[in-house]
């Protein structure tokens, strides 16, 4: 699948370290534990499973699981093993291996890229205010015309502006 997002910069400029449980690439991987499975609230199925592990490094966990296939148990481990800025990257790099679809089937409906994109600027410079336009374009440009108008009219009752629309 093609996509017009190939910015490595993005992906591999990552400080590869963790807070809290989890991975810590600057030093050793650290075990996921029975307890960090139930302290990340693993699902019953999943919970069980571990108790089975040979061996409770990430890398063989993670591994074991796709080597079984079950990719969704994977995919929620190494999201709750990610900081916040890998979580980050995770999410844009998964929407662009898709956005494809999407476009294939809406080609005139650019939010969905427009919200990758906006993600992509809070990546590259982590403020509070890129934060805040991120979240609101993303919300506002997957809302429908209606909800659009709502959100405006709320965005200028906060600025205590007079909606004429």
């Amino acid at each position: 699948m093609t996509n017009n997002f190939e910015k490595p910069d993005l992906y591999t400029d990552v400080p590869l370290t963790t807070s809290g449980d989890g991975l810590d690439f600057a030093g050793a991987m650290k075990k996921l534990t029975k307890e960090w499975f139930k302290q990340h609230d693993a699902c019953k199925d999943g919970y069980e499973w571990t108790l089975t592990r040979k061996d409770e490094s990430a890398e063989y966990t993670l591994n074991e699981l796709i080597r079984l296939e079950k990719y969704d148990w994977a995919n929620w481990t190494i999201c709750r093993i990610f900081n916040r800025k890998q979580k980050m990257q995770y999410a844009i790099f998964t929407a662009e291996q898709v956005i494809d679809i999407f476009e294939k089937k809406y080609p005139d409906d650019k939010r969905p890229r427009e919200a990758i994109e906006a993600a992509r600027k809070v990546l590259k410079n982590d403020t509070a205010e890129n934060r805040l336009a991120s979240a609101a374009t993303a919300a506002y440009y997957y809302a429908d015309k209606e909800m659009q108008n709502k959100i405006l009219k709320y965005g200028f009752k906060l600025l205590k502006i007079k909606y004429e629309n």
